[in-house]
């Protein structure tokens, strides 16, 4: 993948077992979110290819939209019109149609479905910018679970969301996966609110350093490797943890 003639990310070949719950990890301009566009067909990789449950984003894009789920890092929901949290759902039912776009009664029952399935079925009737960061957050993954996906991508969904939120979304995350069969991919800039919970960890610094299981690809010397001298790999009770200089810019 290259922007304006640089490569930003090469190099980067895994498998990841359907359904998991996978992390990608990695510093400040890494490739994260650029992996993550290229596995949703929004970039077109220099060479190689993806596939998601066997599909090629870039040639099924109308099935791969079928069945993945996204949430973007910064989602932009206008704040001028006064959008209830029942439409914002909706919308992931809608983009999916198409012209002309009809509400019909089938949309109704999936969005307030979908509401429940998050925790948030007393915020149907809310306006969206009057909701907290967390109760935000688990509206868009509401949004995106709307087209019943098999697949959820999420790009750095913690932004805003204080410490109590996270949890609940990453309980609300664990669930989908454990008992819908969801497979979450997520990328993350802080792994240690997430150690306990997920099954493959994927590090990248511009192309992929490890890949696997988090006590297996997070190594001392590929978390070096990711951040620089001065990082530290913590085990405790067979659960990894990471300290490191980065920031995180937004």
């Amino acid at each position: 993948m290259a922007y304006d003639g640089n490569v930003a990310l090469t190099d980067v070949t895994f498998e990841i077992r359907h359904p998991s719950f996978a992390v990608i990890l990695g510093p400040n301009g890494s490739g994260k979110t650029t992996l993550l566009k290229a596995m949703l067909g929004m970039l077109r990789p220099l060479k190689g290819s993806v596939r998601i449950l066997g599909y090629d984003p870039l040639v099924d894009q109308e099935k791969v939209r079928s069945i993945v789920g996204y949430v973007p890092q910064k989602e932009r929901v206008s704040t001028e019109v006064p959008l209830e949290v029942r439409d914002v759902v909706e919308m992931g039912i809608q983009i999916r149609k198409g012209l002309p776009r009809i509400t019909t009664a089938d949309d109704l029952r999936q969005t307030s479905s979908v509401l429940k399935m998050v925790g948030s079925g007393d915020l149907e009737g809310k306006l969206i910018n009057e909701l907290s960061g967390g109760q935000r957050q688990r509206v868009m993954i509401a949004r995106a679970l709307a087209s019943n996906p098999k697949v959820l991508f999420l790009d750095e969904p913690f932004i805003g969301v204080d410490a109590r939120g996270q949890k609940s979304i990453i309980g609300l995350l664990e669930e989908l996966n454990a008992e819908k069969g969801i497979s979450i991919l997520m990328v993350v800039h802080d792994f240690n609110i997430l150690s306990e919970h997920i099954d493959v960890l994927l590090l990248l610094k511009n192309r992929l350093i490890s890949y696997g299981p988090p006590l297996e690809a997070l190594t001392q010397e590929a978390l070096e490797e990711a951040y620089g001298p001065g990082s530290r790999v913590l085990n405790f009770a067979g659960v990894c943890y990471t300290m490191t200089g980065d920031t995180h810019h937004g």
